[in-house]
């Protein structure tokens, strides 16, 4: 026997709903096609170096330190200009609610700019040429997104997925992009993963 039931959703939601199609990928894509952008800002920097220009820069009567932070500046920009872009095609085109709550999103999605950015300048310091950054940048980005739930719910995913999704910058950052719009949990739910975010 089947009994109908009418179930009024409440405007806070629980941590049991999952993002539908539209917002999951309205949620996702910002969040993989930011590491793109930081790991092509990033090669920037290897490209200096190889051509030589970053030790003309170096060699200026400027601190060094206020050289390199202007390159990775201007990384963070481009990728937040990206993420902005992206957050309103999925709020305009697909009426996914970015909106309620801007000051979350902002802090989540921010401070994921930051931790986006420190990982591809880091993995640019730790590579030798741009071959091997352009070979390293889609795998990382790939995968950091498969792991993290940009291209499917980390809740439909076992207890060790999940466990791994909290290891990565991409975990933190649709898991809290995802309790701010879809779950409209509020600034609460944007502490936490922006401070992980952060450190």
């Amino acid at each position: 026997a089947a009994r109908g039931q009418v179930v009024v959703a409440s405007e806070v939601r629980g941590d049991s709903v999952l993002p539908d199609g539209v917002a999951l990928s309205s949620i996702g894509f910002p969040v993989w096609f930011v590491l793109f952008m930081t790991f092509g800002g990033a090669g920037g920097l290897l490209e200096e170096r190889e051509l030589g220009t970053m030790r003309r820069l170096l060699a200026a009567p400027v601190n060094r330190g206020t050289i390199i932070a202007g390159k990775v500046v201007g990384v963070v920009i481009a990728a937040a200009a990206q993420a902005l872009m992206l957050v309103l095609a999925g709020a305009l085109l697909f009426g996914v609610p970015w909106g309620r709550d801007p000051l979350a999103v902002t802090l989540v999605l921010g401070s994921y700019v930051f931790a986006g950015t420190g990982l591809a300048v880091l993995v640019s310091g730790l590579v030798r040429t741009r071959d091997q950054l352009g070979g390293l940048a889609p795998l990382i980005s790939t995968g950091l997104a498969m792991l993290g739930g940009s291209l499917w719910p980390v809740d439909i995913t076992g207890p060790f997925m999940q466990f791994v999704a909290k290891l990565t910058p991409t975990g933190w950052a649709v898991s809290g992009l995802t309790d701010v719009v879809v779950r409209n949990q509020g600034i609460g739910a944007a502490l936490l993963p922006t401070a992980v975010l952060l450190a």
